[in-house]
């Protein structure tokens, strides 16, 4: 399958379920951000079932392909399915605006992990449908034009976030959760929600390793790979090595609860002085 997805931040967790299991995404990013997973892919960091630190998921070690665009180089009737990840004002920009009423030109289906209900679903709900709702979103305006049986609604949000102080193409993911998603009016495009894969791909993830090849009484030969990688638990890595690690990203690790406050305020003035 095919799918295009708004929101390169959130939307990088759901392209990293799809590409462990062959699934092709399209990333809708600023044209820095697309630069920058086009060239490095993207990276979950993600706790798994009975592991008590976080490991790195990166998209180039995944079956699936994966590239970003922009808005104005998305070309939705290309994709089977849509998936909406932004923050609802993020739709209002004119780019993705324009974006958007191409999308419901192309009558795709359309797969929401918003912040908030998108306007065309609550439109399913009889006892919504003729509600005047238009003034809960930054502009409704953005939503004309969709089928509501094209638009179906996940729940809930995992926890997750940006380092602030670490590329656009890393996400840290504090709460896995598993995406629940409503029916669409059309059965054929439900049978496309029960092909997307859940979290359980994420808890057995097995990054490739090196093959080691050993003679039949036990002695080795020669190993072979693409990457000399070798999977090893967190408390055999060495805490020099984690120190160092610590001082060059975040010497204040150990200080805060999971979000350092401080850092955010600072990358956001840095990133302030360098636009204005």
């Amino acid at each position: 399958m095919k799918m295009l997805i708004l929101g390169a931040s959130y939307g990088s967790l759901l392209s990293t379920k799809l590409l462990m299991t062959g699934h092709d995404v399209t990333l809708i990013c600023r044209s820095a951000s697309a630069v920058l997973i086009n060239s490095e892919g993207t990276e979950v960091r993600i706790k798994l079932r009975d592991e008590d630190a976080h490991r790195a998921i990166r998209s180039a070690d995944l079956p699936g392909s994966l590239n970003a665009v922009t808005p104005e180089q998305a070309r939705p009737e290309d994709y089977d399915m849509i998936a909406l990840a932004m923050q609802e004002p993020q739709y209002s920009a004119p780019s993705v605006r324009g974006l958007m009423a191409r999308i419901a030109a192309s009558g795709k289906p359309c797969l929401s992990i918003m912040n908030m209900p998108p306007l065309p679903f609550l439109r399913r709900i009889e006892s919504l449908e003729n509600m005047a709702l238009d003034s809960a979103y930054d502009d409704a305006s953005v939503w004309q034009g969709f089928e509501p049986g094209l638009m179906s609604l996940c729940s809930p949000d995992p926890q997750a976030f940006r380092p602030p102080e670490e590329g656009t193409n890393i996400l840290h993911v504090g709460l896995p959760t598993n995406f629940k998603a409503a029916v669409f009016a059309d059965p054929a495009h439900t049978a496309l929600l029960k092909n997307l894969p859940n979290f359980d791909k994420l808890s057995y993830y097995q990054p490739r390793l090196v093959s080691k090849i050993f003679t039949t009484n036990g002695n080795f030969l020669e190993d072979y790979s693409n990457e000399n990688r070798i999977f090893i638990n967190y408390n055999q890595i060495p805490r020099e090595l984690i120190n160092c690690f610590l001082v060059s990203e975040d010497i204040n690790f150990y200080n805060h609860f999971g979000v350092d406050f401080k850092g955010i305020a600072r990358a956001f003035f840095k990133n302030m002085s360098n636009i204005f």
